[in-house]
């Protein structure tokens, strides 16, 4: 994990308790455990590794993010209001994680993804583009050989989203939005803390709130539970 501000928590000793476990903190996962703890919810985040790791399926430097969503038009909803929260997280965390550069989705004429992206913008009035091959071929050289039954939609406001640093990002901010204005946890009743516990080996980090008001950092408390069932990582 490459700059998270996270603390840890010593895995070997203590009871974990929570109302809600998120296991895996890729780009979902962190990303509920950010919005649950914004919404006061006893929570923690379980993952194998570190946040932002390169050994899943949120890894690496950049995602499309697309609003015109050509799967199927219900989820332009969805996709608007995760561009609000994708927004949001990078105003809390100051990160950079939205690159808006617009988006060419490139297809057969009659095929679903031309289809189905321009069904998504009428359906919701978004501000697409229908370009013909021969305009394709002359404003992006690089697609010079697309065949004249292929066209694109250029969809303006598509964006590339940093997958790796929103993980962080969420993390950060979950255990900001738990912790408050206050740098010492605060108790259930308020607003608990988020901390992060690390369990070696395997490393493993979670991010929660506890209800305590009192940070334990490193417990050797005796445990009800063994660490494989307390380490949902494991």
């Amino acid at each position: 994990m490459s700059g998270a501000d996270t603390s840890r928590v010593d895995s070997s000793g203590g009871d974990l308790h929570a109302d809600v476990v998120v296991v895996g903190l890729g780009a979902w996962g962190a990303s509920t455990l950010w919005r649950l703890a914004a919404a006061g919810v006893d929570v923690v985040g379980v993952e194998r590794f570190t946040p932002g790791h390169p050994l899943g399926s949120s890894h690496g430097g950049s995602r499309m993010f697309r609003t015109a969503c050509l799967e199927h038009p219900g989820l332009v909803p969805l996709a608007q209001r995760s561009g609000e929260l994708w927004a949001e997280l990078s105003q809390v965390s100051g990160r950079r994680l939205v690159e808006p550069t617009g988006g060419l989705l490139i297809g057969p004429r009659a095929g679903h993804v031309v289809e189905g992206t321009l069904a998504a913008a009428r359906r919701f009035d978004l501000p697409v583009e229908l370009l013909d091959a021969g305009r394709v071929r002359e404003e992006y050289p690089l697609h010079a050989s697309l065949p004249d039954s292929h066209a694109a939609v250029l969809e303006k406001t598509a964006a590339l989203v940093r997958p790796e640093q929103t993980i962080l990002a969420a993390v950060e901010a979950a255990m900001a939005a738990a912790r408050g204005p206050s740098p010492e946890p605060r108790s259930r009743a308020s607003s608990s803390s988020a901390t992060a516990w690390s369990s070696a080996p395997p490393p493993g980090t979670c991010a929660r709130r506890r209800s305590s008001s009192r940070r334990v950092r490193g417990s050797r408390r005796s445990s009800r539970t063994s660490p494989s069932r307390r380490c949902a990582c494991r």
